[in-house]
Formats: C-alpha cells, sequence, structure tokens
C-alpha cells in the first residue's frame, strides 16, 4: 500500500475510491430496479443507473489531467455497503418495507459518496486543478439531486405505506 505523503496522493486516493465505487454500484442499481415495488423509486434507481455511467465516465476525465492510473485498492466500505443493501432486500417480507430500506441503503451509499466528491473537489480547487474540480463538482450534483428525491418520495409516500405494516 502507498504511503499518502502529500494533499494530491490523498486527492488520487480518494479519486480511486470513488472510481471504484460508482463501478460497484452498476450491479446493485440493477438488483435495486428489479426488487422495487413502487414504479417512481423504480424510476429514480433507473435514472441513477444512467448517471452513474456518466459518473463513471466523468472520473476517466478527472484522471486525464493528473496522469495516474484508476486502478487502486478495492473499496472495502463500498463492498460492505452493497453487501448490506443486498441482504436487506433478500430479507425484506414487504414490499413496502423493502422499498424504505432501498432508499435507506442508498442514501447511505450516496451520502458517502457525497463526502468524497466533495473533499476531492476541495482538495482539486485547492491544487488548481480547475478541470477536475469542475468534473467532480458535477459527480457531486448528481448525489445530491438524487438524495433530494429519494428522501422526498421516502418521506411522501413510501415511509407510510412501511408504517401501516407495523
Amino acid at each position: 500500500m502507498k504511503k499518502i505523503a502529500s494533499l494530491k496522493d490523498l486527492m488520487m486516493e480518494q479519486l480511486r475510491d470513488l472510481y471504484h465505487s460508482e463501478n460497484e454500484l452498476d450491479d446493485l442499481l440493477k438488483k435495486m430496479i428489479e426488487s422495487a415495488s413502487e414504479p417512481r423509486l423504480r424510476k429514480i434507481f433507473e435514472d441513477y443507473l444512467f448517471e452513474n455511467k456518466e459518473q463513471v465516465m466523468r472520473l476517466r476525465q478527472a484522471f486525464e489531467p493528473l496522469f495516474e492510473q484508476k486502478r487502486g485498492e478495492m473499496c472495502d466500505v463500498m463492498l460492505a455497503m452493497t453487501k448490506e443493501a443486498r441482504d436487506l432486500i433478500n430479507r425484506s417480507a414487504d414490499e413496502y418495507v423493502r422499498d424504505a430500506g432501498l432508499i435507506t441503503a442508498l442514501q447511505h451509499i450516496i451520502h458517502y459518496q457525497i463526502a468524497g466528491y466533495g473533499a476531492v473537489c476541495t482538495y482539486a480547487q485547492m491544487l488548481n486543478f480547475d478541470n477536475v474540480a469542475s468534473i467532480i463538482h458535477k459527480n457531486l450534483e448528481v448525489e445530491k439531486h438524487t438524495d433530494r428525491e429519494l428522501a422526498m418520495l421516502a418521506e411522501d409516500v413510501i415511509n407510510e405505506r412501511a408504517i401501516k405494516m407495523v
């Protein structure tokens, strides 16, 4: 494991983590789309899957001006969160409770990514990698937008349905 000796090294470590994270998310989103019972939730997942592919392309663009490779260590946090989401899908007996759990699981992942994208964006700005900061900021905005959509659907529809199962 390479030592992190500078802010650029830390930024690169975080970029690699995000790259792995976004790639890992692709399969999980497909499973979430299949598992969601609420059509509006499936639509959010489908849109996010499309955006996820765009985010991976933007991350590839971010590596180019840095002359760095994308490969790094596997993201243990993301692996654990995607495993937890899959387990939740398999253990949920009620469709409405499952939908609520799917939202929670994806929001955990999104909040993790928001933290990573926010840090990388700040580091890139401080290191005068303005193009990288701009690219990463787009991904950060996608994450925030999806988080808001999920929260509104949960508050307006999903959680009400799930609470009736108590």
